[in-house]
C-alpha cells in the first residue's frame, strides 16, 4: 500500500471513533477558546442594545437607566 493511501485509511478510521458524553464534555471544556476584546464587551452590552427582549432564547435585562415611559424620555 502506498504511504498516502495508508494515511487516508488511518484518517478515515477515525470516523469510527465514538466518545461518550463525559469524554466529549471534557474535550469541549479543554478546547474552549478564551476570547479577548471585544467579545466580552459585546456579550455584556446586550442590555443597552436589546434590553428587555429575548432573542433566540437569550434574554437581555432592561438597562436600569432606560426610560420607563415616554414622559421620562425628554
Amino acid at each position: 500500500m502506498i504511504l498516502g493511501q495508508k494515511l487516508l485509511q488511518d484518517n478515515l478510521a477515525g470516523l469510527d471513533v465514538r466518545l461518550d458524553a463525559t469524554h466529549a464534555a471534557k474535550l469541549d471544556a479543554l478546547s474552549k477558546p478564551t476570547l479577548s476584546f471585544p467579545a466580552d464587551f459585546i456579550a455584556n452590552g446586550a442590555q443597552f442594545v436589546r434590553g428587555g427582549t429575548t432573542i433566540n432564547g437569550r434574554a437581555a435585562e432592561t438597562w436600569p437607566l432606560s426610560p420607563k415611559d415616554d414622559r421620562e424620555r425628554y
